[in-house]
């Protein structure tokens, strides 16, 4: 799968991040790879935005109820995060009694769910005949009468809220998760979504679950986790780290960048600037924070921001496409992009922003709609090329150059 194959129409509508209260529509719609942006040429009303998950709409309708505690564990591990053609890393997780299924793991929400047996759709996003659904009928899984539903900028999911273990990387906690019953917008790999940000903002919370929270429930005794995204030409796996860092998926110092909101893994520009040879500007200039995101493919800039670095290094908006068109032989001869965060500068080489999208054609992995969303977005792009570490325990988040090969 390639990412011409996932261009798909969005409509106009927004959503913002900054806040842990329920989010109100705006004026565009943030998307788990891309945003539609109303910030390109006149005339251009239907924007194409390249797209996999849909960023979180907050204020759904629910049931409320409660539910019981989770169980606890106290130790480390990790495990492997698949990747499809770097645009998708899930992650092997068993629920219950040993069902398995592929998860992604998204650092940009907060709710855990699972694709259910009465998952139904009309775009194969209950996925195919051969994908994990989910046993209900398995006695580790106890249902409550909590209703969940959450919108998504590219489709929606809803479901019934259970109870039950879930294990990954050896370790196992009983939360709160959904099970789908309707699902619009999440056709292709992977049978659901394990959320890592704050519980603040998790759906199945404001059902009135309590302890929705998988990190949370584990009570872990260093109370981090990290991720390694691997690229896929190297042809190997990335990795998830519970309950402390690899060390020998980077190298070098981690520069820790403190969280502030504790919502999603927020942090403040603090004056961030980028830079293409001659060429800079800030980050800041309309969006004060921005947030570390597994779930989003692209990096996530305001318009000036974007913009200017686009120019610098040779790529043109392309209405038609949705994206900044870049020439795919720039992966080799372009120049480096430097985003300055807290004081530390990080490098990112052509060949991390220049992203085919056919055999002859390329995107930049570096977009514009931070400015009406009211923060960017740190995403694969990104993270990719460094390792980052979320740090529950002193609330901040570090990168260190990851390691590839």
């Amino acid at each position: 799968m390639n990412l011409l194959a996932i261009l798909v129409s969005a409509a106009s509508v927004a959503v913002s991040l900054v806040s842990a209260a329920p989010l109100t529509p705006a004026t565009e719609v943030i998307h788990k790879i891309a945003i539609s942006k109303p910030s390109h040429p006149a005339g251009h009303n239907t924007h194409r935005a390249v797209t996999r998950w849909g960023q979180r709409i907050h204020g759904a309708s629910f049931n409320a109820s409660s539910v019981p505690a989770g169980t606890l564990e106290r130790r480390q591990g990790s495990a492997p995060l698949y990747n499809s053609d770097d645009l998708l890393y899930n992650a092997p997780v068993t629920l219950g009694n040993g069902q398995s299924f592929l998860l992604d793991l998204d650092t940009g929400s907060s709710d855990t769910w699972f694709r259910g047996p009465n998952c139904r759709s009309s775009d194969q996003s209950c996925g195919l005949s051969s994908q994990a659904k989910v046993k209900t009928t398995d006695t580790t899984l106890k249902a409550t009468s909590l209703s969940w539903s959450t919108s998504y900028g590219s489709g929606s999911v809803s479901g019934k809220v259970y109870t039950g273990p879930v294990k990954m990387a050896g370790l196992t906690a009983t939360i709160s998760l959904g099970v789908s019953t309707s699902e619009t917008g999440f056709a292709g790999v992977g049978d659901g979504l394990m959320g890592l940000a704050y519980a603040s903002i998790s759906n199945i919370a404001a059902a009135g679950a309590s302890n929705t929270n998988w990190i949370d429930a584990l009570k872990l005794s260093t109370n981090q986790f990290s991720f390694y995204l691997s690229r896929s030409a190297d042809g190997d796996n990335g990795e998830v780290t519970i309950g402390g860092a690899d060390k020998s998926r980077y190298t070098g110092t981690v520069s820790y960048v403190p969280l502030n909101s504790k919502t999603y893994w927020q942090m403040s520009w603090s004056g961030g600037k980028w830079g293409v040879g001659s060429s800079t500007g800030a980050l800041d200039s309309s969006v004060r924070s921005f947030i570390a995101d597994t779930g989003t493919s692209l990096i996530i800039l305001d318009t000036a921001a974007a913009n200017g670095i686009n120019k610098a290094i040779g790529a043109t908006f392309s209405s038609s496409v949705g994206a900044y068109v870049i020439a795919c032989s720039k992966a080799s001869t372009g120049p480096a992009v430097s985003l300055t965060i807290n004081g530390v500068a990080y490098s990112l080489p052509a060949s991390a922003y220049v992203l085919p999208i056919s055999s002859t054609q390329c995107i930049s992995g570096i977009t514009s709609g931070a400015s009406s969303a009211g923060v960017g977005i740190l995403g694969d792009v990104f993270l990719r090329q460094y390792y980052s570490i979320y740090d529950k325990a002193n609330g901040r988040v570090g990168f260190a150059k990851a390691v590839h090969g």
